[in-house]
Order: structure tokens, then C-alpha cells, then sequence
């Protein structure tokens, strides 16, 4: 898939598979803790849930330390992802 596939799938759960998402690639090697506790969600599941399908779509990966990264994929959608945040300022 590309890029646009995969921001149109991530637009579709802005609150959730979004700003997992995005708490990642803001700070590439954070634990399963660390995104938890920045995502602000009570239920471990639910973070585990959406750390999953980050994984199966191939935008993130768990590193052998267990911590999570953005892939070569996942860097390419957050960049376009940071620049369709500035296109409406520019225009």
C-alpha cells in the first residue's frame, strides 16, 4: 500500500489509530508504556489493540528492546502527514 492509502486508513480513526500513530513517529523508540501514558487511555488493551494494527499495516515495529519505531512506510506517511498539516496555513 502507499502513503495515500495508509493516511486515508489512519483519517479514519483520527482519535485513536491516528494519534497512536503519531505519538510514535513524534518520538521514534518508545515502550508500550511510554505511549500508553502519552495517549492518556486507561485500558492497556486498547493501546495494545492499536499498537497491533500499526504493526500488520507495517507503519511502526517493536524493536528487540521492545520498543516502537516508525518504518521506512511509516516515515514516508508521517512526513506527508506533517505536510498536509502546513498546506492550509500556506495557501
Amino acid at each position: 500500500m502507499g502513503a495515500t492509502e495508509d493516511i486515508e486508513w489512519l483519517n479514519q480513526d483520527e482519535g485513536g489509530l491516528k494519534r497512536i500513530f503519531l505519538i510514535v513517529a513524534e518520538k521514534d523508540g518508545r515502550s508500550a508504556r511510554e505511549i500508553k501514558e502519552a495517549y492518556g487511555q486507561a485500558d492497556w488493551w486498547i493501546v495494545k489493540g492499536y499498537l497491533k494494527l500499526l504493526s500488520d499495516r507495517g507503519l511502526i515495529a517493536e524493536d528487540a528492546s521492545g520498543r516502537y519505531r516508525t518504518t521506512e512506510s511509516g516515515s514516508k506517511v508521517a512526513g506527508n502527514l506533517k505536510a498536509l498539516k502546513y498546506i492550509p496555513e500556506v495557501v
